[in-house]
């Protein structure tokens, strides 16, 4: 994929109008900038910027340049499991926290 299709997706081409407070959306790419979750206590997550496809029931898939991390979370939604997405960020801080 070419570095310049990257750069265009995961541009913050408008605002999100609240559905995610503090994101974005770029082509099929929610925009998280810096500073996002740090209102909720996320002060490693909100260090960075990320990218996420948010799918269904907590289905996401998260890239965070910055440390080089792709987080891919997945639900058994066939048996009516979900999960909220503010559990996710948890995680995902969690284990931002963790990094060496």
């Amino acid at each position: 994929m070419p570095s310049n299709w990257v750069t265009e997706s995961t541009h913050p081409w408008s605002d999100s109008g609240g559905y995610i407070p503090g994101t974005f959306y770029g082509y099929m790419w929610w925009v998280m900038p810096t500073g996002y979750g740090a209102e909720r206590g996320l002060d490693h997550l909100s260090q960075f910027v990320s990218y996420a496809a948010l799918g269904a029931y907590g289905q996401v898939i998260q890239v965070i340049p910055g440390v080089e991390v792709v987080f891919v979370h997945r639900v058994n939604s066939d048996i009516g499991n979900s999960v909220n997405f503010d559990d996710i960020d948890r995680l995902v801080d969690m284990i931002l926290a963790a990094r060496p």
